[in-house]
């Protein structure tokens, strides 16, 4: 065995290509691994095929380490191959949307150090994308360092930034219930290079917040991009955040400046203050699924709100406490009540970019109503799925209040 060296994740590039959009066997996937002709050195030339990152964490070489891809496709189709560094892997799929993954893991034991046994993850990497026929792409999937946690320590560990291991990606998993004692302080994912942080779960759990133990969950900073929830099904298990309840005025995801966070399932809950805080310009928070609940407000939006799909529910006052840039479209919702999880619109308005398939998606407030003040704005057919909290006012066909 060479003499371990940093694992230097790879950035897997699968080719795809389409000539039919019924039968399998015209259109194809193919991925080329990292290892052999296709490893990049330290001093890679920029714009290479296969940019790799370094990692010292990861005490392995490319070709010490066995790649297991898994493909899944339309109408439940599962594709699983392994392969070795370097080879190249081609399999028969079908036009739609398909999720890919990649783990990395170690062909043999490394018994001097930090023992590893043969077949442990190192690294896991995913992306999603929709293959169509007579169409060639390049879908990318960055592999970053995989970890297993099971306590706040260990979750605050894998999460924060170490200037002496750094490497772009994290792929943590939750492998227990976890609950925070008095001294577990909001985890800062620290001053970094830009790097991406996928915090998920293979089934259900659930991170508990006591009465008396106070402080947020994350805070992220500029050019990191949290995201919680993974795409590939062996990792979908929903992540519940659950704060102390009414009382402390906590958040539980402080986005700051050029920060993002991307909720693609899971559920945030009884936190005092905000659900999720955008609280820069030049923060970005994507809601593809989930929850955020029973907090005083679900998002806090000072930067730029994009709700594709999810609920937003039972927050009091406030769903959404927009100052800024909100978009939504899909299966959005903010469950309107009566005096509770209103859209706050302090500033701005609703932008609409796609239909949305609640025939109720939300009840806007503003401080002060006056006509001809615009609440709505992009796709105007959707406009009548929003009311006012407020029987005097409505909402006209140019998106704009007006009175009933």
């Amino acid at each position: 065995m060479k003499t371990p060296k940093s694992f230097l994740f790879a950035l897997v590039c699968f080719v795809l290509s389409a000539c039919s959009p019924l039968v399998d066997d015209d259109t194809s996937i193919s991925v080329s691994l990292p290892g052999g002709g296709n490893q990049a050195s330290g001093n890679q030339a920029a714009g290479s095929p296969f940019p790799l990152d370094r990692s010292v964490r990861i005490t392995a070489e490319p070709e010490e380490m066995g790649y297991e891809l898994k493909f899944h496709g339309p109408g439940g189709r599962t594709i699983t191959q392994t392969a070795g560094a370097g080879q190249t892997v081609s399999v028969q799929v079908i036009p739609g949307i398909w999720t890919i993954s990649a783990r990395a893991y170690r062909l043999t034991a490394l018994t001097v150090g930090a023992i590893e046994p043969a077949g442990k993850t190192k690294a896991f990497g995913e992306a999603r994308a929709e293959i169509k026929a007579g169409v060639q792409n390049t879908v990318p999937i960055k592999l970053g360092a995989y970890s297993e946690v099971s306590d706040w320590t260990e979750l605050a560990a894998a999460v924060a930034y170490d200037p002496a291991a750094y490497h772009t990606d994290e792929f943590i998993v939750i492998t227990g219930d976890i609950t925070r004692v008095t001294g577990d302080s909001t985890i800062n994912t620290g001053a970094s290079p830009a790097r991406k942080i996928t915090i998920a779960a293979r089934e259900g759990r659930k991170i508990d917040t006591p009465t008396g133990v106070s402080g947020g969950f994350f805070e992220v900073t500029a050019d990191t991009h949290l995201v919680l929830g993974a795409l590939s099904p062996e990792f979908q298990g929903e992540v519940e955040l659950a704060g102390p309840g009414p009382g402390p005025v906590t958040t539980c995801i402080l986005l700051n400046a050029n920060s993002s966070f991307t909720l693609n399932y899971g559920k945030i809950t009884r936190f005092g203050g905000n659900g999720v805080e955008i609280g820069a310009s030049g923060a970005k928070f994507t809601m593809k699924g989930g929850t955020i609940s029973d907090c005083a407000t679900g998002v806090y939006n000072d930067g730029e709100f994009i709700m594709e799909s999810g609920t937003i529910r039972d927050n009091s006052p406030d769903g959404v406490d927009n100052r800024s840039d909100f978009f939504m479209s899909g299966s959005a919702l903010v469950t309107p009540a009566p005096g509770v999880n209103r859209i706050n619109l302090g500033s701005g308005y609703i932008t609409i970019t796609g239909n949305l398939t609640n025939n109720h998606a939300g009840a806007i407030w503003l401080s002060n109503f006056f006509v001809g003040i615009k609440v709505l704005d992009g796709l105007a057919s959707q406009f009548g799925k929003f009311t006012v909290d407020n029987s005097y006012w409505g909402i006209d066909s140019d998106g704009k209040i007006c009175i009933k």
